[in-house]
């Protein structure tokens, strides 16, 4: 097993080309996100591969008949490829987990792998989803099975250690600090939430420098369903600079990611 960045180690040279292209004029093609998922996976010489695709409301694939379109488009490739592949459709209509941004969401996976209290439940839930898939397809655990034993291995830290291994073996780092420019901002009335837009957070997420930036994003205090008070925290943004938090500020002024209702 492998986990790594592949930018980080030359896996598709032509493909991290395209996507230094891609990523700052914010360019979402089909076609090509599938050769990039799929050539890197194939450049390791990757036999049996699970694919997430989140779908809904301010995601890349907003409908589930996407979703299904896509799903077929993946296995058409992977079976080229002669790659054994199960694609899954998850729910995506509201971020999953509460960092965004290189860095907060490591911080989200190391609070799961060591099983902190306060680590976010839906990201919790959905990796033990897909690695209790994994477990089964691979033959790992019975049917019905995987989820459980996935558990397991979480629960009894063994997780949280073969994690550790991996990054020894990889060359362990030191995580930076966050972003010193910071600012909380708060819910504007009370009520329950009852949407929280993709696009906006990701936009608030590329103002405040990430993912060039590593310890810029943003952490989400409430999700979809929480109720609020006028004047609570709903999210903190960490920036490098004042400038990229002024423009933030401005955006969120036209553009709230928060949808709220009494």
């Amino acid at each position: 097993m492998m986990l790594s960045w592949g930018g980080a180690i030359n896996l598709a040279p032509a493909d991290d080309n395209i996507i230094r292209i891609e990523r700052p004029m914010s360019i979402d093609v089909a076609g090509l996100m599938i050769s990039s998922v799929m050539a890197k996976k194939y450049s390791v010489g990757a036999t049996h591969v699970i694919i997430d695709i989140p779908w809904g409301h301010g995601t890349k694939v907003e409908t589930l008949a996407e979703a299904k379109k896509l799903r077929r488009l993946f296995l058409t490739i992977g079976k080229l490829l002669g790659m054994k592949m199960i694609v899954v459709l998850t729910d995506g209509s509201q971020p999953i987990g509460r960092g965004v941004g290189p860095l907060l969401e490591a911080l989200d996976v190391l609070k799961i792998l060591k099983n902190e209290k306060d680590a976010p439940a839906d990201l919790r839930e959905k990796s033990l989803m897909l690695a209790g898939t994994m477990l089964e397809f691979i033959g790992k655990a019975k049917k019905n099975g995987g989820v459980e034993k996935a558990r397991r291995t979480l629960s009894s830290g063994a997780a949280y250690r073969k994690m550790l291994e991996i990054i020894e073996a990889q060359g362990a780092k030191q995580l930076p600090p966050l972003a010193k420019v910071r600012k909380v901002f708060f819910a504007p009335a009370h009520g329950k939430i009852v949407g929280i837009d993709n696009n906006i957070i990701a936009k608030v997420a590329r103002y405040a420098g990430a993912p060039i930036s590593q310890s810029a994003g943003l952490l989400l205090h409430a999700h979809v369903g929480d109720r609020v008070v006028k004047g609570e925290s709903l999210f903190t943004v960490y920036c490098e600079s004042d400038h990229k938090l002024a423009a933030i500020e401005s955006l969120l002024e036209h553009e709230f990611p928060f949808t709220i209702k009494k």
